[in-house]
């Protein structure tokens, strides 16, 4: 086991070992958000203080990026969201979400963040973490109950993960590490006993066991290297910079807008599909590419000039369609489709109010569900906004929320 000395006099502190693989990847995972390191190239938006340009900040930025679901690292990867940071046109600093508990364009929140560390199939909320059938509440509770891996939740208002725990030789907690995304960035911090108790536990935080840790994978990510990752430079375009990001989802009938960082001395970009080149244009005196009205599929674009060519950078616009039928008693019907996307999960949201578009009740699809594309789901009466998540080559996609009034 790892020791470590609290203060200068004290007995050493025995640290818990994870329980398993599973475990010690929820921590990885848990890592890569509070470790990564954002360095703005303009003053990039954040909800307690935009960040300046030049600066350097850790951490997930934390924002409901409810609409389009623009959670990071769930459904926009490190790889868009970082090479979006290295472009001063993208959308991170010339687009606010305008949704209730948010601002950049993309972030995170606790229960995403949370969501992440365990590889759960949705991005599930606080109201729903602690009843969901692969979380145990545990019958201890108790800064001695703690351990890595578990989750501190309180359903009406945040979530976290403890990631390390010391001990003294007769077992009781000393300290605790907490991961978490909060204001305005994802947090990790160590706290002693009374600490936990003043700011989680005499609050009204449970602790609870995720039953699926042990099949945790962390996948590494050039962007935020843990310890014991190879040492693998970040892949980047120096040329091209899509607005969204390298690697990102665009909505049918958006405009894909692309920057030429550096033209390197070639003179025209190509766009292609597949093998096959849809289009090749001069580069515009603004160095904006602008592509409208492509058809759903992946693509990818580079620069040219007749014998040379840059590396590329690529996106994919996703075509879904997504209705829903009122069958009463609080039951509705979700038919869905795409036509390069598989459907993931689904959710019904907030129609208005203080959590406006925010997920109240979050359900994965079964493969039989996505294939047949319909599903029957039933939760409570009244005006409701749905949407159904699509994985693409480059993350998850929400569809369009699809308002509808479920009867009783």
């Amino acid at each position: 086991m790892d020791e470590q000395t609290a203060c200068a006099g004290q007995a050493p502190l025995i640290q818990d070992e994870p329980e398993n693989d599973g475990v010690r990847n929820i921590i990885r995972r848990a890592y890569q958000c509070t470790e990564l390191r954002i360095s703005p190239v303009a003053l990039l938006p954040n909800i307690k203080a935009d960040v300046p340009a030049g600066s350097e900040a850790v951490g997930v930025p934390y924002s409901s990026s409810r609409l389009e679901s623009l959670y990071v690292p769930n459904c926009v990867s490190l790889h868009s969201y970082m090479t979006a940071i290295r472009n001063p046109n993208s959308y991170l600093y010339t687009r606010l979400s305008d949704s209730p508990n948010s601002r950049g364009y993309m972030g995170s929140v606790c229960s995403a963040f949370v969501s992440w560390c365990f590889d759960l199939p949705c991005v599930y909320t606080t109201h729903q973490l602690g009843m969901l059938p692969f979380m145990q509440l545990c019958d201890r509770q108790g800064p001695d109950a703690l351990f890595p891996g578990c989750m501190l939740l309180h359903t009406d208002d945040h979530v976290a993960l403890v990631s390390a725990v010391w001990r003294d030789a007769d077992g009781h907690v000393q300290q605790a590490e907490i991961c978490e995304e909060c204001h305005p960035h994802t947090k990790r911090r160590r706290f002693p006993p009374e600490t936990l108790r003043a700011n989680y536990l005499d609050k009204g935080y449970l602790i609870y066991r995720f039953l699926g840790a042990a099949d945790v994978r962390y996948v590494p990510t050039p962007w935020s290297p843990l310890p014991g990752d190879d040492p693998i430079a970040p892949p980047y375009c120096a040329q091209l910079s899509p607005r969204r990001g390298d690697c990102a989802n665009w909505r049918p009938g958006e405009p894909v807008e692309i920057d030429v960082l550096d033209d390197g001395g070639f003179t025209h970009a190509r766009v292609l599909r597949g093998e096959t080149c849809v289009c090749e244009l001069p580069i515009p005196a603004d160095r904006l590419l602008v592509f409208r009205q492509l058809e759903p599929g992946s693509y990818r674009v580079c620069l040219t000039d007749g014998t040379r060519q840059s590396a590329c950078v690529f996106f994919c616009i996703v075509d879904t369609s997504v209705s829903v039928t009122d069958l009463g008693g609080g039951t509705a019907k979700l038919t869905f489709r795409s036509k390069n996307a598989v459907p993931l999960w689904y959710a019904w949201c907030h129609a208005d109010g203080p959590h406006f578009r925010a997920v109240r009740r979050a359900y994965s699809l079964t493969p039989e569900q996505a294939a047949a594309g319909e599903v029957v789901t039933t939760f409570q009466p009244g005006s409701w906004l749905f949407k159904v998540e699509f994985r693409t080559p480059y993350g998850v996609f929400s569809s369009d929320l699809v308002p509808q009034t479920i009867s009783g």
